[in-house]
């Protein structure tokens, strides 16, 4: 019998964006995955070709965590139950580049409350239904899929630049018309 984590490998292999989805659980996993401290010292920004891209706020903190890659890689993939990860590479100095939602934005402007179109539902049913998963999995997945989307949308919403190719949006750092998935295809 197949594991929860190796039923929803094979299901994510199964989609479309499924490099863009791993990557994203990644830089959302970033925060548990290196603590408190740590995040307040620095950013996930995105997933390229099995790179982490982290940003950092000084030197000390990039050498610091250059020499825990290792365990930071690990737990990564354990929390993310992927194995996607190949590096972590730190970019040192200067302000964040992406600020936390949360501090630029009101707090009645959540990004979960972003309503998506009924072909968007369709779609995550469709996808969902051909990987043939339990109940229980399949709900968790189509939530996990419908924070997603919502995420992207309310990104877009928000000035964020759409990928030429995909559509999602754009890592603000670069000034490029792909997103870090596309970018790394082509």
């Amino acid at each position: 019998m197949d594991t929860v984590a190796k039923i929803l490998e094979k299901t994510l292999r199964k989609l479309p964006s499924a490099k863009k989805i791993k990557g994203q659980m990644i830089i959302d996993a970033w925060p548990e995955a290196v603590g408190e401290k740590i995040s307040q010292k620095s950013r996930a920004l995105s997933v390229e070709n099995g790179i982490l891209f982290v940003w950092v706020n000084d030197s000390v903190w990039a050498q610091h965590l250059s020499l825990q890659k290792r365990k930071i890689i690990s737990q990564l993939h354990r929390l993310t139950a992927t194995r996607l990860l190949k590096d972590v590479r730190f970019q040192v100095g200067g302000c964040p580049p992406d600020p936390e939602v949360a501090e630029v934005q009101p707090p009645d402007e959540n990004w979960r409350e972003a309503i998506l179109e009924e072909s968007e539902l369709s779609t995550i049913d469709e996808a969902l239904r051909e990987a043939r998963l339990s109940p229980d999995l399949e709900d968790k997945m189509r939530q996990l899929y419908i924070a997603q989307k919502q995420k992207n949308r309310w990104l877009l919403e928000q000035g964020k630049r759409p990928c030429i190719q995909c559509g999602m949006p754009v890592d603000s750092v670069r000034e490029e018309e792909y997103c870090s998935c596309c970018s790394a295809e082509s």
